[in-house]
């Protein structure tokens, strides 16, 4: 089984710009599906129904239990909602739709198997099944092998855990294989959500490293699901698309952080960033802007060892920021120095730099110092300087 990174220039295609005639019949109409009395859910609802108008699709309807369709009237405003009270309600909210994302709110309701029963037998189109939808489909894994839909299922660790009957620190080792083995016998797109989230559709594998601590909030994965659904509204059904939503989401939750903190943000911020995100996946071009950005600060490097798995050769590192902590790095400097000679060197780096996965070994830093002296020096030897110090 090999596993490939998605990139921007994977998905570029995918966000070209739109024709000048072009209108929203052209991008399909997104259901979501979800809510009960006792969690109405009504901002995640919105939020997600949002997150899917950001992505593109023409419109988005929410299709909520009619004794809380009130409830969500505050919180909406471009997107549509649809009460229903019975299946034959149902029936008609997803007759015209391309998508329909489910499941957010459904709390453990028994008339929630009857309406997943209900869609995975007779809906034709795309379906993503998240949150309590995941629940409902426990011990029911028949359904999706019966099922008409497109479905794409979307896990986290411990959902996916309950889905497959399997404790998580066997799923923690083997998290490649059960996922690319379980997409494969239910002929289904699994996104099973993380630090690093794979997608598989039982045929390939790709990982997607992009993203922040500060995602690790209520609402992300709604977000994600939004995001999901509102570009399979319009794009083919394939792997590549749905690893499209879900770098589409990471980047947008790396610029929301960047602005808002990892401790700051919400999952509405990654939404308002969606925009600046797909513009990033277009353009991938650096400005001025960029630079005025950068959080560069100084450190010393207090431990050192080999990076065996890297395609030059180069060096593990982390380096003491003060009041940041300590930080991991890769540099290929070892032109310049032995290992044993960099311990104690202060060095000038990008702290706030999106984070990359490079082998198995975590980059947060880019370092831009300690060049030797016929090279390139940026700390003088002469101006004192602290850990933790803004440069620029």
């Amino acid at each position: 089984m090999k596993i490939n990174r998605i990139k921007e220039e994977d998905v570029r295609h995918l966000f070209s710009k739109r024709m000048v005639d072009a209108n929203k019949g052209d991008f399909k109409k997104v259901g979501i599906l979800g809510g009960s009395l006792k969690y109405s859910g009504a901002v995640k609802l919105a939020s997600m129904s949002l997150s899917s108008l950001r992505s593109g699709c023409g419109l988005s309807r929410i299709i909520v239990p009619k004794n809380i369709a009130y409830s969500l009237t505050t919180f909406i405003l471009e997107q549509t909602i649809y009460p229903y009270k019975s299946l034959k309600d149902i029936k008609m909210a997803i007759s015209d739709l391309e998508c329909l994302a489910l499941g957010m709110g459904w709390d453990k309701e028994k008339q929630n198997l009857k309406i997943l029963t209900f869609i995975l037998i007779n809906f034709k189109g795309k379906v993503i099944i998240d949150a309590d939808g995941l629940n409902t489909l426990v011990n029911h894994l028949e359904l999706l092998e019966k099922s008409k839909a497109k479905i794409i299922l979307t896990p986290h660790l411990k959902e996916f855990s309950r889905l497959i009957n399997v404790s998580l620190e066997k799923l923690e080792k083997e998290k490649e294989e059960l996922a690319f083995n379980f997409a494969k016998k239910y002929h289904v797109i699994l996104v099973l959500k993380g630090h690093s989230t794979i997608i598989t559709d039982g045929s390939l594998l790709y990982l997607c490293e992009c993203g922040s601590p500060g995602m690790a909030t209520s609402g992300s994965g709604d977000v994600l699901s939004g995001i999901l659904a509102g570009m399979l509204a319009y794009q083919d059904y394939n792997l590549l698309t749905v690893s499209a939503g879900v770098l589409l989401n990471g980047l947008a939750g790396e610029l929301a952080t960047r602005k808002n903190t990892d401790i700051g943000m919400l999952a509405s911020d990654t939404i308002k960033n969606i925009p600046d995100a797909i513009q990033k996946i277009r353009n991938n071009v650096v400005n001025v802007q960029n630079f005025f950005d950068l959080d560069i600060r100084v450190g010393t490097i207090i431990w050192v060892d080999d990076f065996l798995k890297a395609k030059k050769k180069a060096y593990k590192l982390e380096i003491d920021f003060g009041v940041l902590g300590v930080k991991k790095s890769s540099a290929q400097i070892t032109t310049f120095y032995q290992k044993e000679d960099l311990i104690g060197k202060q060095v000038l780096a990008i702290v706030n730099f999106p984070p990359k996965q490079v082998a198995d070994f975590m980059s947060e830093v880019l370092v831009l110092g300690i060049y030797h002296e016929n090279g390139v020096i940026l700390i003088s030897p002469d101006k004192p300087v602290c850990n933790g110090d803004k440069l620029g």
